[in-house]
């Protein structure tokens, strides 16, 4: 079974594979972020060709395309469109200290899948589980004018 780690903001996440003939690959960004300690949260990755059948009637929040929140059974359902591929749907628990993501592997050609969390299942995994654990994510800009530096 294939296993990831990286570490980010101070949390390990750990992705592994539930098929042992895939392979995960991190952007050449990403590798500085790679890590061996013990994973805080744990995500099992699935490659199926049809997506789980959940319960999606309670929506908590919903972008214009990127994404959707739903909650059922005590379990947090970030699902991406099913215009994009792949199509994922992460499954978490309450806590989110452990989840698993459903990937639709229709589009891919490979038997290297890259990394399961990419845009936007990073995001907002990194910034859910900040505010569980009293932490903050910020966006910021730094510009230079007239030899003075703004940040904002």
């Amino acid at each position: 079974m294939d296993r990831i780690k990286v570490k980010i903001g101070g949390i390990v996440l750990q992705v592994s594979s539930s098929k042992p003939i895939l392979k995960f690959r991190l952007k050449e960004g990403h590798t500085f972020f790679r890590t061996t300690e013990c994973p805080d949260i744990e995500f099992k990755t699935y490659f199926n060709h049809q997506l789980p059948k959940l319960n999606l009637k309670k929506l908590i929040f919903e972008t214009e395309g990127a994404w959707s929140l739903y909650q059922f059974d005590g379990h947090y359902i970030f699902k991406t469109p099913s215009d994009a591929l792949p199509e994922r749907i992460a499954v978490l628990d309450r806590d989110f200290k452990k989840g698993r993501i459903f990937i639709d592997p229709q589009g891919l050609n490979s038997d290297c899948l890259g990394y399961p969390l990419w845009y936007p299942l990073d995001e907002l995994l990194l910034i859910n589980i900040l505010s569980k654990r009293m932490g903050l994510l910020v966006h910021g800009c730094g510009v230079n004018y007239k030899e003075k530096g703004l940040l904002f």
